[in-house]
Formats: C-alpha cells, sequence, structure tokens
C-alpha cells in the first residue's frame, strides 16, 4: 500500500508543481515586469486603480487608516515637543525673574551709592567751605576751635588747612595737644 500511495501523491504534487511553475510564477512575474515599465513610462497605476471601485474603496480605506495614524503619530510627537518647549520657557521665565531681582537689588544698592557719594560731596563741600572760612582767622582762634570739638573732624579740618597755618596753629596749642593732632596728622 505504501508503493501505491506514493505514485498517488508524486503525481498530485507534480500536479501542483505545474499548476505553481506553470501558471502562477509567470504571472506573479509578468505583473512585476509590466508595473515597473509603466512605472517607468510614467503611467501612474495607482491614480488608474482607483477608478476600480473595489479597488478604490479599499484604497481609500487604507489612506484614512494611514493619514490618521500618521495625523496621530505626528501630534504625538508635537505633544512631546511641546512639552520640552514649555519646559525650556519655565527654566527662561525662571532665569529671567532671577535677574530681574538681581537687577533691582543692583538699582537699589546703586541709589544707596549715589545717596553715599552726594551726602559725602556735600560734607567736602562744606569742609571746603569751613576750611576757606579758617584760612581767615587767626592761629589763635583756629586753635582754640579745634580743641572744643571733635578730633576726628578736627583732624580733617587741619588736612585741608595751608602747611604754614597748620604750623601757626599747633605752635598756639598746648604741648600735649599739638602732640595728638601732629601724631593724627601723620597716619
Amino acid at each position: 500500500m505504501d508503493k501505491q500511495s506514493n505514485p498517488k501523491n508524486g503525481e498530485k504534487l507534480n500536479k501542483f508543481q505545474f499548476i505553481l511553475y506553470g501558471g502562477v510564477i509567470p504571472l506573479l512575474l509578468s505583473s512585476v515586469i509590466i508595473l515597473i515599465l509603466l512605472q517607468i513610462t510614467g503611467f501612474n497605476v495607482m491614480e488608474k486603480a482607483k477608478s476600480i471601485p473595489v479597488v478604490a474603496s479599499y484604497l481609500e480605506k487604507r489612506e484614512k487608516e494611514n493619514s490618521i495614524e500618521v495625523y496621530q503619530k505626528r501630534l504625538d510627537n508635537l505633544k512631546v515637543q511641546l512639552q520640552k518647549e514649555q519646559s525650556k520657557v519655565n527654566e527662561l521665565e525662571e532665569t529671567m525673574a532671577v535677574k530681574d531681582r538681581e537687577i533691582e537689588r543692583l538699582r537699589s544698592q546703586k541709589e544707596k551709592l549715589e545717596q553715599e557719594i552726594a551726602k559725602a560731596t556735600s560734607i567736602e563741600n562744606s569742609l571746603n567751605q569751613i576750611v576757606l572760612i579758617y584760612e581767615e582767622m587767626s592761629p589763635e582762634t583756629i586753635a582754640a576751635i579745634l580743641l572744643e570739638m571733635d578730633e576726628n573732624m578736627a583732624v580733617k579740618i587741619l588736612q585741608q588747612l595751608k602747611e604754614s597755618t597748620v604750623s601757626k596753629v599747633l605752635e598756639k596749642m598746648p604741648a600735649n595737644q599739638a602732640a595728638r593732632f601732629t601724631a593724627k596728622l601723620a597716619q
């Protein structure tokens, strides 16, 4: 029985091979060659296929699915990109806020320094006016006034006076006071 079933299987296989080799493969090969030739000549096969009702509905369905999928992927990518950009914007806003606070701090510091400079300038102008007044006084009067005022202010005034006037003023002071002022002037 084995011998009888083998030849039948062999015959069936040969018939299948004959159909495959004689019909299906040449049909596929010729279809591919025709499609390539049509593509080379500029004939749009897909456009013509859309005119066939069954193929057109299938292609439209595929295009809709593909377009929805493509747009969904693109939308997802854009959402991710938007989140990245939003985080960058947030970081830049934080940096900008820090910089704004720093600018405000520096502005207030600048205003304080300008006020101190104005105050120092006015004190210096006042001191210069006082020195001009003292230059017109006699050394005895200057010595008496300087002995009564704050020692630091007296030294500042002595520093601004002419050397000849300072020597005459120190000459009119008691020796211990003149020595103290001289030591402070030397510093």
